[in-house]
């Protein structure tokens, strides 16, 4: 007859893990867990091309519209993942505002 399994004794212990342990989450649901931070460092990334490609305000206008999609999608998504980090009403003031500060500047910057 077996023994029936108890909890680890010591939780550092490599070789067995306890038996409250959570299994890790597959990676395709950790892609759709946080699929709103991918589409804004994708649109951020492409900004950040672009202005090292000497085209700043066309650049620095797709950096202002990632962080403006990042406003939506903290206002509209009830699970917004890695984008909501403080609260609520902060993150969308600090979204709102700087989204629309860098659109505005990048559009109002005369060129030589």
């Amino acid at each position: 007859m077996t023994e029936p399994r108890r909890a680890n004794p010591n939780p550092t212990d490599p070789i067995e893990p306890p038996i409250d342990a959570k299994p890790k989450p597959a990676l395709l649901g950790t892609i759709r867990r946080q699929y709103p931070w991918l589409i804004v460092i994708t649109i951020l990334i492409t900004g950040l091309v672009l202005i090292a490609l000497d085209h700043w305000r066309l650049g620095s206008v797709i950096i202002g519209t990632s962080m403006l999609t990042a406003a939506l999608f903290r206002t509209f998504n009830p699970t917004p993942g890695i984008l909501s980090t403080r609260t609520r009403w902060l993150d969308l003031t600090l979204y709102y505002t700087l989204s629309l500060a860098t659109i505005t500047i990048a559009l109002l910057v005369r060129p030589k």
